[in-house]
């Protein structure tokens, strides 16, 4: 190798700045078209498996129910009231809730993941319109 900076490597592919400049936007444009091409070819999935079991909805206190689901489930809510208290009671008597806290009042729409399956009775306590969707996690 010389070390004259006037020197051309005659096997060299791009000798002037304007052929490495091509050569760059030649290369980002490929990926671009096989960034492009592989959305098309491979779309991703919008089905994540879950099933929606059951949905409720209804205005101030309410009780809702029975829903039967398989072990690891899902409820969402969605309102547009103040909600003091979401409580789910399974069949063999079993009650859980979610309730407001002192500042930290029950956020517009959420959700919570449940492990055990079974029949579930709702029982929502608040003000103004909600509602309750039911999901079933894909296997």
């Amino acid at each position: 190798m010389t070390t004259d900076p006037n020197y051309l490597d005659p096997h060299a592919r791009i000798r002037t700045a304007t052929g490495y400049v091509v050569a760059c936007s030649l290369l980002f444009l490929f990926v671009v078209v096989v960034t492009v091409l592989s959305v098309f070819a491979m779309p991703v999935s919008t089905d994540n498996g879950n099933a929606l079991v059951a949905e409720f909805s209804g205005v101030d206190d309410g009780e809702v129910g029975p829903v039967r689901v398989e072990d690891q489930w899902e409820f969402r809510w969605e309102h547009e009231g103040h909600l003091k208290r979401i409580t789910w009671t399974r069949d063999d008597g079993e009650t859980d809730m979610f309730m407001e806290m002192p500042g930290k009042p029950i956020r517009g729409h959420g959700g919570i993941n449940y492990q055990e399956g079974g029949e579930y009775q709702f029982r929502v306590e608040g003000t103004g319109p909600w509602k309750i969707q039911v999901y079933q996690f894909g296997r």
